[in-house]
């Protein structure tokens, strides 16, 4: 398992669970406790508020409330991106994104199937999600 793909797992169960231990996470993800404490370390130098503490009550966790407060100057910033020309407009679509999830704003934009049939939608967005190297919405 790649990295990258890991890191955006280990956020993910973190949203959802609250807590967990380096060692579940760990066998979870088959690699060694010391991989899941270097993955900790990587989350929090992109400036997502996870922490660790030790003994009987400890283990990992987002702060409280830090994530997702449409209050919050600033939403989330994790920056795994290529290099090139497209991350600006990467970056462009994600602050719409973000911007129609905190304000329960409408997007609308062309959707293309798998066929390739084009039609165009228009959404209410709740939550982005990072699942095997895609963005799902």
């Amino acid at each position: 398992m790649l990295q990258e793909s890991r890191l955006f797992k280990i956020l993910y169960y973190l949203l959802n669970n609250g807590k967990t231990t380096a060692s579940e996470l760990a066998e979870m993800f088959e690699v060694s406790i010391r991989t899941i404490y270097r993955d900790i370390d990587a989350l929090s130098s992109a400036g997502i508020p996870v922490y660790a503490n030790n003994g009987r009550k400890g283990g990992i966790q987002l702060l409280d409330g830090a994530l997702f407060q449409s209050n919050a100057q600033s939403w989330i910033e994790i920056d795994f991106s290529r290099w090139g020309s497209v991350i600006q407009r990467e970056r462009n679509l994600f602050a719409l994104l973000k911007t129609g999830i905190l304000e329960k704003r409408k997007i609308e934009f062309d959707y293309f199937s798998s066929a390739g049939v084009k039609s165009n939608r228009t959404i209410e967005p709740v939550k982005l999600i990072y699942k095997d190297k895609a963005w799902y919405l």
